[in-house]
């Protein structure tokens, strides 16, 4: 499965977006010099310094960094390190992504930007939702200034920093600098691979484990809970990586540098080294999910055979293994072609007990929803696609997770079968807890790289969201109805899975088609 990671180059405002304006359609005007916010402009208590020792300020040769919508200073720093602080608050301008709504789309949410009126600065988007031909339109909300926020919120501008994809507000312990007591006002921004959470929170070098993405092999934010700054690894679905059953996190190998897992290709790369680097970065991550999802396979195939499957599951298993290994070649060969040659280090997963119960959570968070929205976010991904090469590998990795999604699916109704009510209600919790994790925040990944098979964070949430109302909850509501893959002792002898192997009623939904 493919999914986007990175950071968009920029967001546009409303009507034709060559120009910026306020809610009010009056076009607002972008101060040469910037406009300073004192800390006490905004209704937050977010500047009153901890009553605890002081930690102490590592920010050395503080670069100011210019705000990429309006030009001028933004109020934030980049360290030497490359930790990122915010010395004091600049008003911005409200930025929003895609076209102005038509009035002649399928769904209308909203038809003007006045129908837009549960926030500031409302815009009513065109949407477009492919494969299929629907349309429909929606409101986006963004922000000027902290005012505009509410309490314990800031306004922070698109393209800051890596993984701040919109004008938007965000939570904040901190407004400024001047609100900790290291007096470093951190700017945290965490891309889990499906979302991503933005915030401000006051640095602490007694506690923090890292200050930038350099320390880290993959992104440094701060912790769940909001105490410090740590390492943190991508947690969202991406091909089928095996996941960490104490830490809920998928288990990922840390790339090394290495050739042979990659192939010499040749691509027609972007021009620009900016976009190189994004597509290095955005392919390396791909590879590792890609390459994760052989362990995975390789577990699954474990489990069934605990579980006495049938041989056709089980070599159905075995062959998609063998396809996630192909489909990790492909991707490190084209990070490798876009920068340094890359590969994987070492990958080890922890045992944990096969039973009916965690072997169907499983499948569920790693296959039934992950695998079935890769399938069309792939097909999407092929049709925007002009790179030759990878489009034609594109292609093949369509038409292998297509067979893994309806293999997911049968597997689904197989285990389910004779599963009792209770199991049932807990299979459909796990549904929609994953949903609900595929669903939020869709927007976050990079811009502008479609012609080398990254598909645009529009259009994947779009996929997305056709993909789950159109293939995913009909599926799911086929294979938990009670009848769906049901067995008697008087047809099959005994209802535990593992001993059956049967074909599940036609109605039930077995292939992700």
């Amino acid at each position: 499965m493919l999914l986007t990671i990175g950071v968009p180059s920029g967001c546009r405002g409303p009507e034709d977006k060559n120009t910026l304006r306020g809610p009010d359609s009056t076009e607002t005007d972008v101060p040469d010099t910037p406009t300073t916010q004192t800390d006490t402009d905004t209704d937050t208590d977010t500047d009153s310094a901890p009553a605890v020792e002081a930690s102490t300020d590592l920010c050395v040769d503080p670069e100011p960094i210019l705000d990429p919508t309006t030009g001028v200073n933004s109020g934030f720093v980049q360290c030497a390190d490359g930790a990122i602080n915010r010395v004091f608050a600049v008003a911005t301008v409200p930025a929003y992504s895609g076209s102005a709504c038509r009035g002649d789309e399928d769904s209308l949410g909203c038809t003007t930007d006045a129908d837009c009126s549960d926030d500031v600065h409302g815009f009513c988007a065109h949407q477009d939702y492919p494969p299929s031909d629907e349309t429909g339109c929606g409101c986006e909300y963004s922000c000027a200034t902290d005012e505009e926020c509410g309490a314990s919120y800031v306004c922070i501008p698109q393209a800051i920093a890596p993984r701040v994809y919109a004008t938007r507000c965000v939570p904040a312990e901190c407004a400024t600098n001047a609100g900790c007591a290291s007096t470093e006002c951190g700017l945290s921004a965490y891309n889990d691979g499906c979302d991503t959470t933005v915030r401000l929170e006051c640095r602490d070098d007694r506690v923090d484990a890292c200050r930038a993405d350099d320390d880290c092999d993959d992104q440094c934010a701060v912790s769940d809970d909001h105490t410090a700054y740590e390492c943190r690894t991508t947690t969202c679905d991406i091909g089928r990586p095996p996941v960490d059953s104490r830490t809920g996190k998928f288990v990922l190998a840390a790339p090394a540098s290495r050739s042979d897992w990659s192939d010499t290709v040749g691509l027609h790369l972007p021009e620009s080294p900016a976009d190189r680097l994004r597509l290095a970065a955005h392919w390396t991550e791909v590879a590792r999910l890609e390459h994760a999802s052989v362990a995975a396979f390789a577990r699954f195939s474990l489990d069934l055979l605990a579980l006495g499957a049938p041989a056709k599951l089980l070599a159905a298993a075995h062959a998609a293994a063998a396809d996630e290994i192909e489909h990790a070649r492909f991707a490190f060969s084209i990070a490798s072609a876009t920068g340094a040659s890359v590969g994987p280090g070492p990958l080890r997963l922890r045992p944990r007990p096969a039973t009916r119960a965690t072997v169907l959570f499983d499948l569920i968070r790693e296959a039934c929803v992950g695998e079935t929205c890769g399938v069309l976010e792939a097909r999407a991904a092929v049709e925007a696609c002009t790179e030759p090469t990878i489009r034609a590998s594109l292609q093949r990795v369509a038409s292998d997770e297509s067979r893994h999604a309806v293999l997911a699916w049968k597997t689904l109704s197989w285990l389910l079968e004779g599963a009792d009510a209770p199991l049932r209600a807990q299979a459909r919790a796990v549904f929609e807890e994953t949903i609900g994790r595929a669903t939020h925040d869709l927007l976050a990944g990079p811009e502008g790289l479609s012609a080398w098979g990254v598909l645009e964070p529009k259009d994947r949430a779009k996929v997305r969201r056709h993909a789950i109302a159109a293939v995913v909850r009909p599926c799911m509501e086929a294979a938990l109805a009670p009848q769906c893959g049901a067995t008697t002792a008087s047809s099959q002898g005994t209802s535990t899975a593992g001993r059956t192997g049967g074909r599940p009623p036609d109605h039930c939904c077995v292939a992700a088609d």
